[in-house]
């Protein structure tokens, strides 16, 4: 038996194996965080790159003979910058003082560098779509929360850190300050539902994605500045999805008329 191969082998096994181990436990660890909310007391999930996904059902008593139910699912996708949240209650049997509600949350966190400018603000445009429905006298509600700086909700401005979004589509626009060539993009949603009677089922559903479509860059002037790369920690671009505007149908007929051009006078020279 040729020990110095055996012991070369088993030494090549043994480097193979630490750097593995080694590249695991030195992952890049990023600014950027997506935060779901626990389920049953267990703590909550948090990653810092990609996707993640809380899927909840419970039961629970409130009172003797008072028997409840629910369910939530928390998600979101760092690479794509997309999120969403549902939540159900149900009231099967008597049901104490005040009734039953239960609740979900996520947090979202970017973090851009690099922008070019030393300072001035970032705005990002962010749409959602979510519905409320219940029987059985049942209810819910969605908060939405940002205290980065000024805000608009469906063109209004928000006074507060803090407000209600209300069934179907909304419109959102966060701005963030820059400084030193960063900023940071931060907020959270909770959704909640509740259930005062028997017999009742309620669901506050923003499932839909939350999705954050763009990004723009403002000097300390206040004016706009164009070409500004929006690339988070983690490696998302809300302008990614971003499409290239299509000419005008004057601007085609003109560049048919080109192209036309040049086969006349290819024709010309063969001739």
């Amino acid at each position: 038996m040729n020990l110095t191969k055996y012991r070369t082998g088993a030494i090549m096994l043994a480097v193979l194996v630490l750097l593995f181990f080694s590249s695991a436990a030195f992952a890049p660890a990023y600014a950027d965080n997506l935060s779901l909310g626990g389920c049953n007391a267990t703590p909550g999930i948090s990653v810092t790159s990609g996707s993640a996904t809380t899927n909840c059902t419970f039961i629970f008593n409130q009172a003797p003979g008072s028997i409840q139910g629910g369910s939530f699912i928390e998600t979101g996708n760092l690479a794509d910058g997309s999120s969403g949240l549902t939540v159900t209650v149900t009231n099967a049997t008597s049901v104490g003082i005040g009734g039953v509600d239960d609740g979900a949350d996520l947090e979202v966190t970017y973090v851009f560098n690099g922008l070019g400018l030393s300072t001035g603000a970032a705005q990002f445009d962010l749409t959602t779509s979510g519905s409320f429905t219940a029987t059985g006298g049942g209810g819910g509600q969605t908060e939405f929360e940002f205290s980065g700086g000024p805000w608009t909700v469906n063109g209004v401005s928000q006074a507060a850190s803090n407000t209600l979004l209300g069934g179907g589509g909304s419109s959102i626009v966060l701005n963030t300050p820059i400084a030193d060539g960063s900023t940071e993009l931060q907020f959270t949603v909770i959704v909640a539902a509740n259930c005062p009677n028997t017999n009742c089922v309620s669901t506050t559903d923003f499932l839909d994605p939350i999705n954050i479509t763009g990004a723009s860059a403002f000097d300390s002037n206040g004016d706009l500045v164009s070409g500004v790369a929006f690339d988070s920690e983690s490696g998302f671009n809300p302008n990614a999805g971003a499409t290239v505007p299509t000419p005008a149908p004057s601007s085609l007929g003109l560049l048919g008329l080109g192209v036309l051009g040049l086969i006349g006078l290819r024709k010309r020279a063969i001739a």
